[in-house]
């Protein structure tokens, strides 16, 4: 991995000590397709259950990388 790109993720997930490093990552995709709260709030459940799931899956894989 690209020691430069991982200190400024590390430096960013740093700043928002109560956020966790997949939430950066998912603020910054979903605004940049365009996509509300609102939105992912009339999802439905099982869409809600999917998206969890890989967020979970992504944050462990996230996690394992950077340390």
């Amino acid at each position: 991995m690209d020691e430069n790109f991982k200190k400024k993720f590390m430096e960013a997930a740093g700043s928002n000590p109560k956020g966790s490093i997949m939430d950066l990552l998912l603020t910054d995709v979903l605004a940049k397709h365009g996509v509300s709260d609102n939105a992912l709030r009339n999802l439905s459940p099982e869409r809600k259950n999917q998206i969890k799931k890989i967020s979970d899956e992504l944050q462990l894989e996230l996690k394992r990388i950077l340390d």
